[in-house]
């Protein structure tokens, strides 16, 4: 297969997906006004950012800032395949707004499991259906109010309204120092009372989050070890979100 091929999702459409196979492409000095994220799914490539040359192969995934001149140059062009996403700046315009002159490098070079986020994000906005169609809907989101939950009863009333059928509970309820502590007993109430489902499926866990809460053993019950559990992962990957 030769060529370039455009994705992008009605529902996402701050998101635009390019891969191009076996073909020179962007092969000139040229720039985005977007945030770009590329991949190499086969071959290499040299990059050259602001006259620096980069190698980068199969396997391999990049950041490049907006407005940062770059080309990209195939080592073989009849084996060569890279995944581009274009993300649009006010969609990330956090990330951008304290940048000065010292950010002007413009390209950050990441790990295999960046890499492999990103290319299950790719994937998912390039498949005809949307992943993100099919797996959940946010409705609403909302606080606990504060020690002990006093606002829980009338916000999940409020997000029954709106349809909400599932009840995730940030991260905050597990990593902050102590963790909640009224966890089990609000998962309780919301099934009983309202009829909700609860989950506990947190993010990815920092490693120096994991290190300060063991120190001081505050996780040290069955209900928090077992809310606990899907956040894990590995010490590679924790140390990632540090």
């Amino acid at each position: 297969m030769k060529g370039i091929t455009y994705y992008r999702s009605d529902m996402f459409d701050m998101i635009e997906v390019k891969t191009c196979s076996n073909d020179v492409h962007a092969y000139k000095d040229h720039l985005h006004q977007e945030l770009s994220i590329g991949y190499i799914e086969k071959g290499a490539s040299i990059l050259n950012v602001n006259g620096d040359d980069y190698y980068i192969e199969a396997g391999e995934a990049i950041v490049i800032y907006p407005y940062i001149s770059h080309r990209c140059q195939p080592i073989d062009v009849n084996d060569w395949k890279f995944t581009m996403i274009y993300i649009q700046n006010e969609f990330c315009e956090e990330m951008f707004r304290d940048w000065g002159k010292k950010s002007a490098i413009g390209i950050k070079k990441l790990g295999k499991y960046e890499f492999n986020l990103i290319k299950n994000l790719a994937d998912v906005l390039k498949s005809s259906t949307s992943g993100f169609d099919k797996e959940v809907e946010l409705i609403a989101f909302g606080t606990c109010g504060g020690c002990p939950g006093t606002n829980m009863e009338y916000a999940n009333d409020e997000m029954i309204k709106n349809g909400v059928t599932h009840i995730h509970f940030a991260t905050c309820f597990l990593l902050g120092y102590p963790p909640c502590p009224h966890m089990a007993n609000l998962e309780k109430m919301i099934a009983k009372n309202h009829g909700l489902n609860v989950t506990f499926v947190f993010l990815f866990i920092p490693q120096k989050y994991f290190i300060h809460h063991t120190n001081f053993k505050t996780w040290n019950n069955e209900f928090l070890i077992k809310a606990l559990k899907p956040t894990l992962s590995s010490e590679k990957i924790r140390l990632n979100y540090d």
